[in-house]
């Protein structure tokens, strides 16, 4: 899960790279103030008019997320650099994917979080943040039978990986935020409502790390 479960248990280190592409170009067509749009409401990615390059990326992605290789160069070497049309194509497939694929879903949350700059982008994590909770790696959801471990690890990094989409996209949140002028106000103001359903998430671990990010952007 690019190296990010066992970050994740134990700090706030950030994944983002040193030296990203930003893109400043405001995406279309984006949700009316206010709106929570669900990420399901996409046109299918096949379906999408892409420029050359955009659709190579698609192409790349979906080889990736078939062979679930975390260490496949072209995540770093191809898979940047996005276009608004290139990370409405990212977008689209998240939804296609079944809440179940939890690795698929949270690499295409931090391939844009990479770049993450826009309120479209901001708006993108508020959406993820605002997914019910996955309940079981078997069936988000159906809970898992009773247990009768004491496995405390165990436990813990099952509940990590459960809400991996949704503590990518608080990272992603806190490297933008804490970037000295790479948002305009409108990304901030979004990247805030975003924020705001994370404190709100049915997932506890989620809702903890939203209300930790909120009190630190505050210091």
């Amino acid at each position: 899960m690019i190296g990010l479960v066992s970050t994740l248990v134990r700090g706030p280190k950030t994944a983002q790279q040193a030296g990203s592409t930003t893109q400043t170009t405001e995406e279309s067509p984006a949700p009316k103030a206010g709106l929570s749009v669900s990420p399901t409401a996409q046109t299918p990615s096949s379906q999408l008019a892409l420029d050359a390059k955009s659709a190579q990326q698609l192409r790349v992605l979906n080889e990736i997320l078939v062979t679930r290789n975390d260490n496949d160069p072209r995540l770093d070497r191809e898979l940047k650099g996005f276009s608004p049309e290139g990370k409405a194509a990212l977008r689209a497939r998240y939804a296609e994917l079944p809440p179940e694929d939890l690795n698929g879903r949270g690499t295409i949350v931090y391939l844009l979080g990479r770049e993450a700059a826009t309120a479209r982008d901001m708006e993108f994590f508020q959406q993820v943040l605002a997914e019910p909770p996955c309940l079981s790696l078997a069936s988000c959801s159906k809970e898992p039978p009773a247990s009768a471990s004491t496995d405390l690890h165990h436990e813990a990094t099952n509940e990590i990986t459960l809400a991996y989409p949704q503590l990518v996209a608080l990272k992603s949140l806190e490297a933008s935020l804490s970037g000295e002028g790479r948002l305009d106000e409108p990304a901030r103001e979004a990247a805030r409502k975003a924020i705001e359903a994370g404190k709100a998430s049915g997932n506890p671990v989620v809702a903890a790390k939203a209300a930790q990010l909120e009190k630190r952007l505050q210091q």
